[in-house]
């Protein structure tokens, strides 16, 4: 924990800023050391932080960055002499890296340059494999309606929001659920990475298939005007011109296309709607 404390200390050196990113993260580091400082005496990041260097480094840069919503804390990795946290700007794309070196120095680098479309790329490979829709043992427990106490929660200007919590399941046991993600209207999501890869790769609005739901498996994409429906297990969208999903269709296949599944072909968005509910509900 020596080099967390030294780095929380230290002076943050604000020159080392390049770019719209760093010059927004820099300046908000050392305004918000003491607050961080106070949640460490408070215990809660200190036993975190021993237990996962990484995950308490996470937290504090969090609550560091928590006055500036388009600012997203990706997670932490390890760097030569320490750790880093990756960061990123919602709005532009941006990202960075905060380095925090076991002597307490701290620093803040742009990401090495990359063509556009390869750093989406990257991104898109990371998210397709890390990210996925809850399974369903986490899925029963939120139907079951265990209590979930909120330990701290972030607002992000993509359209989620993010929470570390505490659930306690049926037989009192607690579980700390680190980024579990949010509609703005307090619908279950998934973790983080999910949320991103749904919202902001791939535009598309998570809502509830049934207001008796738990968690969300359907969403709206604008941009291709397509509803789309999922679980852990798979996703498809659907859109007009394909078919109405239909489960127990009789000609599929194992080979079928879902977006062929059925005989109706769909002629409004609201039957685009039908079909992304019938194929979440018939992978879920």
């Amino acid at each position: 924990m020596d080099w967390l404390d030294k780095a929380l200390d230290k002076e943050f050196d604000a020159s080392s800023a390049s770019g719209p990113l760093g010059e927004m993260v820099c300046p908000l580091l050392p305004m918000a050391v003491k607050a961080v400082q106070a949640f460490l005496q408070a215990g809660g990041l200190r036993k975190t932080a021993a237990v996962n260097p990484a995950a308490g480094l996470r937290m504090a840069v969090e609550d560091a960055l928590s006055s500036c919503p388009r600012i997203e804390v990706s997670g932490a990795v390890p760097v030569e002499d320490g750790l880093g946290v990756l960061v990123a700007d919602t709005e532009t794309g941006e990202a960075g890296l905060l380095r925090f070196a076991s002597n307490g120095e701290v620093a803040f680098e742009a990401v090495p340059e990359l063509p556009t479309d390869a750093w989406a790329d990257a991104i898109a490979a990371m998210e397709e494999r890390f990210a996925s829709a809850p399974v369903p043992g986490l899925v029963k427990l939120a139907e079951a309606g265990i209590p979930r106490k909120i330990i701290r929660e972030r607002c992000y200007n993509a359209g989620y929001v993010i929470r570390d919590e505490v659930w306690t399941d049926p037989e009192g046991h607690e579980m700390v659920m680190e980024r579990v993600a949010y509609t703005p209207e307090g619908h279950w999501i998934g973790d983080s990475r999910w949320a991103h890869k749904l919202i902001v790769t791939k535009g598309i609005h998570p809502q509830l298939a049934d207001p008796g739901h738990s968690v969300c498996s359907v969403g709206f994409c604008q941009r291709e005007r397509r509803w789309y429906g999922w679980s852990h297990r798979a996703m498809c969208g659907f859109g007009i011109g394909d078919k109405v999903f239909d489960s127990d269709w009789p000609q599929a296949t194992e080979k079928t296309n879902p977006r062929r599944h059925g005989d109706k072909v769909i002629e409004s968005l609201e039957e685009a709607k039908q079909a992304a509910v019938a194929f979440a509900k018939s992978v879920s």
